[in-house]
Formats: C-alpha cells, sequence, structure tokens
C-alpha cells in the first residue's frame, strides 16, 4: 500500500468506485434470472455525484501535491468524466416505429415533405433548387402552407402577364424550395444533449438539428452537417447567424451508413459535438441562459433518413 496519504485515499476510492461500478453491471446480468424475486434497481445519482465530486477533488489534490503518476490522474479524470452525467432528465425519444410523426412526440412540418420509411423519418430534397448558401442557413424556414400557395399562383400571375420571374420572386420563395424542416415542440432546458442516428446520400446541401426558442424558431443554436463543409455549429438570432465552431471539411453523414450525431451543452455554456463517439469540436458561447422550446431536424439537399433521436436535460 503507498505511504502518500493522497494516494492511499486515491486508490480506496478508485477500489470503492469500481466496486459501485461492478454492483451495477451484476445487477443487470447475473441478477437478471431472479427478476421475479427482486425488483429493478440502479445507483442512486446522488451517490453517484458524490462520489465523483470527491474523486475529483482527490485528483486534484495529487496534482498539486505531485502524488501519483500524471497518466494515472488522467485516466481518474476521465473515468470522472464519463461517470458525471448532468443530463439526467429524459425529454422525448422517438424512433417513428409507430408508423408517423404526428404523436407521442409530436411532429410538425415546417417545409417540404417527410414520411415514414422502414427505418425511420425520411426525407429528400432535390438540390438542383438549392440557392441558399450551403451549412448556413439564412432567411426564414417556417414557410406556411398558404405561403406556398401564393407564391404559385404569384407565379402564375407573373407569367401570365410577361413579367419577369427572376425579378419578381418573392422572398419567401428560396426558404421553400430548398430546405425541408420538420419540428417538435418541446421544454428544453438550457443544459440539454442531443443524441440522433442519422444516414443519407448527395453531393450538397445537408442536414440541421436546432434547437431554438420563440414561436418564430430564429434564436438558438443551429448543428450544420454539410458535405465537403463539414459540420458547423451557429448561433441564431433574429439579426443573423453567427458561426460558433466548424469541423475538418472532411467529416461528413452522406456516405449512405448509419451515423450517431452527438450535441451536448453544459450549464457552463460549454457546447461539445460527437460524430459516431468521436469528438469534433468543444466550444463555450453564453448568447443563451433561458430554456428553449423547439427542436428541429432539416434537409437543405439530398436524401436523409432519421432513425432515431433522443433528447435529455439538465439543471
Amino acid at each position: 500500500m503507498p505511504r502518500d496519504p493522497i494516494v492511499r485515499t486515491l486508490v480506496a476510492t478508485c477500489f470503492v468506485w469500481t466496486a459501485i461500478l461492478y454492483g451495477c453491471a451484476v445487477s443487470g446480468t447475473s441478477l437478471a434470472a431472479e427478476q421475479n424475486r427482486y425488483g429493478s434497481w440502479s445507483a442512486p445519482d446522488k451517490q453517484t455525484a458524490g462520489f465523483v465530486e470527491e474523486l475529483r477533488r482527490l485528483i486534484d489534490d495529487a496534482e498539486r501535491a505531485r502524488a501519483a503518476d500524471p497518466r494515472f490522474l488522467y485516466d481518474l479524470r476521465d473515468l470522472a468524466r464519463r461517470y458525471d452525467n448532468p443530463w439526467q432528465n429524459r425529454i422525448f425519444t422517438d424512433d417513428f416505429s409507430d408508423g408517423n410523426f404526428t404523436t407521442n412526440p409530436t411532429w410538425t412540418v415546417a417545409s417540404g415533405n417527410f414520411g415514414i420509411g422502414y427505418s425511420g423519418l425520411v426525407s429528400s430534397v432535390n438540390t438542383g433548387t438549392a440557392r441558399q448558401a450551403q451549412g448556413q442557413p439564412q432567411g426564414r424556414n417556417d414557410v406556411t402552407a398558404e405561403e406556398l400557395a401564393a407564391i404559385m399562383i404569384g407565379r402564375l400571375l407573373q407569367k401570365g402577364m410577361g413579367q419577369n420571374q427572376e425579378q419578381q420572386q418573392p422572398a419567401t420563395e428560396s426558404a421553400a424550395s430548398v430546405a425541408a424542416e420538420i419540428y417538435t415542440r418541446q421544454n428544453i432546458p438550457n443544459v440539454f444533449a442531443l443524441t440522433a442516428m442519422v444516414s443519407g446520400s448527395g453531393d450538397s446541401g445537408g442536414i440541421d438539428f436546432a434547437i431554438t426558442q420563440g414561436t418564430g424558431r430564429n434564436g438558438g443554436y443551429r448543428l450544420s452537417i454539410s458535405p465537403g463543409q463539414g459540420v458547423t455549429l451557429y448561433r441564431l438570432s433574429p439579426k443573423g447567424n453567427t458561426v460558433i465552431e466548424r469541423s475538418a471539411s472532411t467529416i461528413t453523414v452522406a456516405d449512405g451508413k448509419e451515423h450517431l450525431v452527438g450535441w451536448s451543452r453544459d450549464s457552463a455554456g460549454s457546447m461539445a459535438v460527437r460524430l459516431d463517439g468521436v469528438t469534433l469540436f468543444s466550444a463555450v458561447d453564453r448568447g443563451y441562459r433561458d430554456p428553449f422550446d423547439s427542436l428541429s431536424f432539416g434537409n437543405r439537399g439530398g436524401d436523409y433518413t432519421l432513425h432515431t433521436i433522443a433528447l435529455d436535460g439538465g439543471q
């Protein structure tokens, strides 16, 4: 046993922590046969959080005193990070296995067309109609059916009167002809974690996930994934969109394979974006401190399927 008291405490804490994690694993495996005798059990959240906090404090003490191998301390920090989950509250999840997107949860189509395929929510947008800059959605996305009808009527009137369509083009046409967008109204705290499984194909366009607030859904954050342009995180406001961070341009989900997208935000405004378990980037933005009320999925060009989506929240 090490003589240094800090190292002894660290080692003892690790033994206790390992025992707790092992106990959780046993409860889900070897006791499976005893389900009729015992009820389900999970480690109390407060107890886990307390161990993580104590472990981090001991790591800090050991690091300041140089009482342990730095690699050992790094591994302990990684352990604490993996089991310190601030997103404990499940807000909603959907795999579209019920065959519709109108209930439980309720999704609303803002523009474009969506349907239920054999493995999830599907949408297709002809990239040839794209007139917006890829990866940076602009203008309105909440185009109504009435506005779309007005656009078509306006085109017919212009043709009959011999007017130049390009000069008379309605401002809403760009958003209507490019993006397919669907959203769900939810009570989303400022601390959230989004996970989604997607697949698709297309040489241009891409997909968006947005967490927003307000009836116009134009304030909040948008995560854009674009073939050839990578992944970009935006802060949205009625005045315009601001790039917070972006990844390498080689990142894409338009290869026909399923990909797991992860996007989280903690109480300090620190956001992390992951693809297939690999962190692409982290960034801090405190532009929004109030809760959000909408989650949207958008297709700016290509054929995409949203297989599953889940949203968790925290304090």
